[in-house]
């Protein structure tokens, strides 16, 4: 089940997606790719798995044209790899 349909299935309001989920973290941007559209949540998003999420989520979502801006974050070592987690923010008006 994606998010999009989850978030319909139960009618939520969405604030934040939290993604640390090994490497599947742009297959879950694109499920939710209405709900990131239609409520502009904040996103905080794990890019240390793959060299693919860390040089291409960030694109992505500029890409969507939502007005975001964006954070990267470094939360430490784990396994000898830094943790680093992109935070996209809907700018205010």
């Amino acid at each position: 089940m994606t998010l999009d349909d989850f978030v319909q299935t139960h009618n939520l309001s969405v604030g934040l997606i939290k993604l640390d989920i090994d490497g599947f973290e742009m297959q879950a941007i694109c499920g939710a790719l209405h709900t990131i559209k239609t409520q502009r949540p904040v996103i905080i998003s794990a890019i240390y798995h793959t060299p693919e999420e860390y040089y291409e989520l960030k694109p992505y979502l500029e890409s969507l044209n939502l007005d975001y801006e964006f954070k990267l974050r470094y939360l430490g070592n784990s396994n000898h790899s830094p943790k680093i987690v992109l935070v996209a923010m809907p700018k205010l008006s």
